[in-house]
């Protein structure tokens, strides 16, 4: 019998997953042992891009694919928290013209974190989308397909609840020209810093970062201090705390993807599959267009899979999602992933004020002083409804 080998899996389509060697750097084709699909009965997906599994190669030692030199380290590899790690180039990720072994999958190997969100409406399965992931990058649009707020505030509670810091990409801020999208951009910023992520102004189709609005909660903290490993000080640039990098190409948001695994996500058409191809052009992504009739994006991605950047760290690129229901989430923690009414709990006559009906609540006297964003804290009270109908 071969010896166990270990490996990070790059793509999962369904039954057959591509995995990276992290001994050898090959890239491998697996399937399942029957025995592990079974233990994942309550997910969709037992095992999913970012996994790192043990798995028996069904080849001889002998055959198998060399990396391709770079010496880039895959997730797994190097135990420094900083998710960079040996990617064997472009055939790391399955791509067509390398020879790959193929083996079993056997074992699981325990999970940092991952991202997870509710299988369909009303089900008690799960999805889980990632696992061992250093952040989460959320693209949205406020056009041709505009972005559900509620969405975008699913997604943050379900990155803060899992241990996986957020930021939001503004794609196709070329766009907004406009008067009533200008307005409309410069609320959506002063809703999500004012709330506690950073908001990078980008436009995938030029290949150019244009502005990056950094948290407001952190600027407070240090007035000095770089913003979140993108660059920039927190008082350069046009208007207080916000960094202006046009003319810079992608590199402030390289500089925050190098030697990390980094999730990006949002819904179909804005432009995540563009921005992988602006970030690195040696990627071999489908690039999709927008309805005019319906102005929604066409899936490009169907599966999720994992890609070496060239100069460090892995970005995972996965399907466009329309939903994003939460679960195993109680009620009563909801709030402390809403980071700006965490930050006024304390402030609360009761210790366990759920900010709906209270007398004396910090968070309700902070929204009607339009301190709190409204939609923000609709977006909170629908899930405390959802948390109240998945428990009927």
């Amino acid at each position: 019998m071969e010896t166990i080998r270990t490996a990070v899996v790059v793509k999962a389509t369904g039954s057959r997953y591509m995995l990276h060697d992290l001994a050898s750097q090959a890239t491998v084709e697996g399937r399942l042992r029957g025995r592990l699909r079974l233990s994942g009965s309550r997910s969709t997906s037992p095992v999913v891009v970012g996994d790192i599994v043990d798995y028996e190669p069904e080849l001889p030692a002998g055959i198998e694919t060399a990396g391709d030199g770079t010496g880039r380290t895959a997730p797994g590899t190097e135990g420094d928290g900083t998710g960079g790690r040996a990617a064997g180039g472009a055939g790391a990720a399955g791509v067509p013209g390398k020879s790959c072994t193929s083996g079993t999958v056997v074992a699981l190997h325990p999970r940092r974190n991952y991202i997870i969100r509710r299988a369909s409406n009303l089900s008690k399965e799960s999805h889980i989308i990632a696992a061992n992931i250093d952040q989460a990058l959320l693209v949205v649009s406020l056009v041709r397909p505009a972005t559900n707020s509620e969405f975008i505030d699913r997604f943050l509670v379900t990155a803060g609840a899992y241990h996986i810091p957020a930021a939001i990409l503004l794609n196709k801020s070329d766009l907004y020209t406009t008067g009533e999208l200008q307005q409309q951009r410069a609320r959506f910023i002063e809703t999500y810093t004012r709330a506690g992520y950073d908001v990078v102004e980008l436009s995938a189709s030029r290949g150019e970062v244009l502005r990056i609005n950094p948290a407001r909660a952190r600027r407070q903290e240090t007035r000095t201090e770089a913003t979140s490993g993108l660059g920039g000080d927190a008082d350069s640039g046009s208007g207080a705390g916000t960094s202006v990098m046009s003319g810079m190409g992608t590199e402030p948001l390289l500089e925050r993807l190098r030697d990390r695994v980094t999730l990006l996500s949002g819904n179909s058409g804005v432009g995540k599959s563009t921005l992988l191809r602006a970030i690195d052009p040696s990627l071999e992504v489908r690039v999709g267009e927008v309805s005019d009739a319906h102005h929604k994006g066409r899936h490009t991605t169907t599966f999720s899979e994992m890609y070496p950047l060239a100069e460090g760290g892995w970005l995972i690129d996965t399907p466009g999602i329309k939903g994003f229901g939460l679960i195993d989430l109680d009620g009563a923690e909801i709030a402390r992933y809403f980071p700006e009414l965490f930050r006024l709990a304390p402030g609360c006559s009761y210790y366990n004020c759920t900010h709906t009906h209270e007398p004396g609540c910090a968070v309700k006297e902070a929204l009607s002083r339009g301190e709190v964003s409204l939609s923000r804290y609709e977006s909170y009270l629908k899930l405390l409804d959802d948390d109240e109908k998945y428990r009927r």
